[in-house]
């Protein structure tokens, strides 16, 4: 399979952790499943068809940090969810906004790395990353981040040996890689990688990066997904 590669970039972005609430904390990097709405907005699915058009044993996801991770907190105010004009107006009793503090990625930049066994939505996806013509307006987690696509280039992968260590450029699970070399600056965080047709997310994982944009050097195993694509060498989520 072919392996298209773009890069996403913005002014600001927020993937918020599943397990935040009140003061909204944000992944240091695109999660798949974000990947996946970023996909499915660029072809034009609903938001109930492209959970599973972009299913694991669909496609293949890889995402790269391009950009340092920097992040700002803000305060915002929110209105009520009361669709009342007094509430809108902010004349109802209380003030009808909740103020709240959002933490945000700040001139973030991913490369994305995708494969798909369905040749027909590959090839849409594809022409509408070249044209820079999505579907839908792009976003970085949130509708009003707005984002920018970059065409890259399709290229045919490089299959890669399991009895080395490479150095990726990518984000890896950590399923099916094994951290070599010291000195490196390393986190891991259990990130969201697929959801049901109800939009409920039934696979996590632990994810393995960096935060400097720097290499992570591992040893894949047998179960693991990963090749060289153009320049990169990436593991597939």
């Amino acid at each position: 399979m072919e392996t298209l590669v773009f890069d996403v970039t913005g002014d600001l972005a927020h993937f918020r952790k599943f397990y935040s609430t009140t003061s909204p904390l944000t992944y240091d990097f695109m999660p798949r499943t974000s990947v996946c709405g970023l996909l499915g907005a660029i072809a034009g699915l609903s938001r109930e068809d492209y959970p599973q058009s972009f299913s694991s044993n669909k496609a293949k996801i890889g995402v790269g940090i391009r950009n340092e991770v920097r992040k700002k907190v803000m305060g915002i105010k929110l209105l009520d969810a009361d669709s009342s004009e007094a509430s809108f107006r902010g004349t109802k009793k209380g003030g009808g906004r909740t103020p709240i503090t959002y933490e945000f990625l700040v001139d973030p930049k991913y490369r994305i790395y995708f494969q798909h066994l369905e040749n027909e939505l590959f090839e849409e996806i594809v022409r509408r990353v070249k044209e820079s013509r999505p579907y839908y307006t792009p976003c970085l987690g949130q509708a009003n981040l707005l984002a920018s696509i970059e065409f890259m280039g399709v290229f045919k992968p490089e299959v890669l040996p399991h009895t080395t260590v490479h150095a990726f450029d990518s984000i890896l699970p950590k399923t099916g890689f094994d951290l070599h070399g010291v000195g490196q600056e390393v986190r891991m965080a259990l990130a969201p990688m697929e959801m049901d047709f109800n939009r409920v997310v039934n696979r996590f994982d632990y994810v393995l990066y960096s935060p400097r944009k720097g290499k992570l050097n591992a040893k894949p195993d047998k179960t693991a997904s990963f090749a060289k694509v153009g320049n990169d060498v990436v593991g597939f989520l």
